[in-house]
């Protein structure tokens, strides 16, 4: 609190009486900045709870507009406490009224209070937000208190929120929201909850409704209810008239059984009627290995050997390599037991994916097994100075890594051909060092620079120094470059004093995009290699305005281009206001409108709302 006192004090409300840049001199000199800080700040507190923080906001903002996302924030988190706050000080509520007796009545009792002429918009939809995220409290409060002229009540919302609160458990919200002469369970076909999906099969509600009920039985897959299932299958006609649903929901609830191991649900699912039409359907296509690797990835190698008897899989490769990323040892080996002769692998693949996940276990267990078995494996006499691996017929889909080789967890790339040196190249990049170690001990291939040198730029000092007396592979400029680059300064500097190998421009150009103000002094201090216009660009781009103001200092030479710059930041405001004091012509008509894009011009959402008024103030109707 003491810095916002502190940032509001020395904020200046006259233009004319800012002698230097500051964000301060801003603050309550642009109404559209005025505005956009009041709304950012208030979503951050009102998400968190932080009523103490709110309620500065509201008393120094005057005369703003809370802006329905943070309605959203506070409703996303239960601050219900928030919530209120927000609605005895609403002015679009209380303002007109201010005088009626019942206003009247709570402003004595201090519950109402809009002395500073804000306005909440609610908006619509916060009845379901609150219920998705599990506060039905909070739910019930909206629908009682925010101003009903918010919503729409139609049939469709009414059956939306009454499955809502169902799924959420708050069955007296939902039973009161009912129209009268109703039953809940008319309302109730959308809902996933177990214990209302049977009140409806008890009530024979899916032998009229067969799109919920075929979304029903995916749901039922992860409550363990084959009774269920079975019971609502009675309910219909097979095949049944609108296929197209029902396979989808079929396949998915196959899937389901599959990442959970249930054998027996997925064999139902595959022997039903349905199964079979979905099976000979689909069966060119390669969706149907997609309920492999939801095995693999679980280890569940009994529906793994039901799959494969009933003959559904014609690819093994992925589910290998996802197994391995997942540390599944029993899917690995099941997978290289079974795996299918006619299928290729490109060398070394398979060994590559251990080394980036650092799995030991499962890289002994192949190793100790007859190479000629193992797919993507890599025969055992390659020369430890090999420089090629073998030419794939065809590209393959593993885990991609960033220019320092560590590695993308969680996204794919598409790679046809590996070196031999790459497994312990990308064991010593991602901090495996007992990997670095086993693959020094048990394979022959060896590592090239970029072992070291990665390791130096992901901070792994052990694996460093491990690598240097071991005396594998000298250092590359690659090394202190990618330590700046990840804001490691101790690494830096050890190269600095150890290394030799120095670095380029890159290593400032790299901290700046990064936001890395520490790296950049002492690169400043003690090295001469500088930096080019890439580090204000990178800067600038990425939001980093301390670091853009201590580049403008040092490096006044440099001068943003207009096609460079891209301002996708959280505090792009600020970055804005910045090129508009010191770079003014780049923020022409056209860079502006490319900048906002299409969907932000035709209907600007949130905070961006603010930086859109700014600038069509500023650069398009000037």
């Amino acid at each position: 609190m003491d810095l916002m006192n502190w940032i509001w004090e020395n904020s200046r409300m006259d233009q004319k009486s800012r002698p230097n840049w500051s964000l301060c001199n801003f603050l309550q000199s642009d109404k559209q900045y005025y505005q956009w800080q009041f709304s950012k700040c208030l979503e951050y507190a009102a998400k968190r709870g932080d009523l103490v923080r709110v309620k500065w906001l509201f008393d120094h903002f005057k005369e703003c507009e809370v802006p329905h996302h943070v309605i959203y924030a506070a409703a996303e988190t239960g601050q219900l406490a928030v919530l209120k706050f927000l609605l005895n000080h609403d002015y679009g509520v209380y303002g007109a009224k201010i005088d009626s007796p019942e206003v009247k009545k709570r402003k004595v009792e201090s519950e109402i209070d809009v002395q500073s002429r804000i306005t909440v918009k609610w908006g619509s939809r916060n009845v379901e937000h609150a219920l998705c995220n599990e506060h039905p409290e909070v739910a019930q409060w909206f629908y009682k208190h925010v101003p009903k002229g918010e919503y729409d009540h139609g049939d469709d919302r009414i059956r939306n929120l009454i499955s809502g609160a169902l799924d959420a458990g708050a069955d007296e919200f939902a039973e009161a929201l009912v129209p009268q002469g109703s039953n809940i369970l008319d309302f109730a076909m959308d809902c996933n909850r177990l214990e209302v999906i049977e009140r409806l099969v008890d009530g024979g509600y899916f032998v009229r409704d067969d799109f919920n009920a075929a979304r029903s039985i995916e749901a039922l897959v992860r409550a363990d209810r084959l009774d269920l299932m079975k019971r609502i299958s009675t309910q219909q006609n097979f095949p049944p008239d609108h296929a197209v649903h029902w396979e989808s929901h079929w396949f998915y609830a196959m899937s389901n059984a599959c990442h959970t191991g249930n054998v027996s649900i997925l064999r139902w699912l595959i022997e039903h009627p349905l199964g079979r039409i979905l099976l000979k359907v689909e069966k060119r296509s390669k969706k149907l290995n997609g309920l492999i690797l939801r095995a693999a990835e679980g280890g569940h190698t009994d529906v793994m050997e039901y799959l494969h008897d009933e003959g559904i899989i014609t690819e093994y490769k992925y589910a290998l390599l996802l197994a391995i990323r997942k540390n599944q040892l029993g899917s690995v080996k099941w997978l290289v037991q079974h795996f299918p002769q006619s299928e290729i692998i490109p060398d070394y693949c398979i060994m590559d994916e251990a080394a980036k996940f650092g799995r030991i276990e499962i890289l002994e267990y192949l190793q100790s097994l007859d190479a000629s078995i193992i797919p993507g494996w890599a025969p055992i006499h390659t020369s430890r100075n090999g420089e090629t691996g073998q030419t794939a017929l065809a590209t393959i889909r593993v885990s991609p890594t960033d220019a320092n080789l560590k590695v993308y967890k969680g996204a794919v790339q598409c790679q046809a051909t590996w070196l031999p040196t790459d497994p312990m190249d990308h064991a010593s990049a991602n901090g495996h060092f007992d990997l670095v170690k086993w693959f020094d001990s048990n394979r022959p291939e060896g590592c090239t620079t970029a072992a070291i040198d990665a390791a130096a730029a992901n901070g792994h000092f052990e694996i460093v120094q491990w690598l240097r007396v071991n005396g594998k592979r000298g250092f590359t400029t690659k090394a202190m470059d990618g330590a700046a680059s990840n804001g490691n300064l101790e690494m830096v500097k050890w190269l600095h004093e150890n290394g030799g190998a120095g670095c380029t421009k890159a290593a400032m150009d790299r901290a700046a995009s990064n936001g890395y103000l520490q790296m950049l002094k002492w690169l400043y201090t003690n090295r001469s290699e500088g930096c080019t216009i890439n580090a204000l660009e990178g800067a600038l781009g990425r939001g980093h305005l301390h670091v853009v103001c201590w580049l403008q200092m040092h490096y006044p030479q440099y001068s943003p281009s207009n096609m460079d710059i891209e301002v996708f930041t959280d505090n792009k405001f600020e970055i804005f206001l910045f090129v508009h004091i010191h770079y003014a012509y780049i923020l022409t008509r056209t860079f502006v409108q490319d900048i906002l894009g299409d969907d932000m011009r035709g209907n600007p959402n949130g905070n961006d709302a603010y930086i859109f008024n700014w600038l069509q103030e500023k650069y398009v109707e000037e």
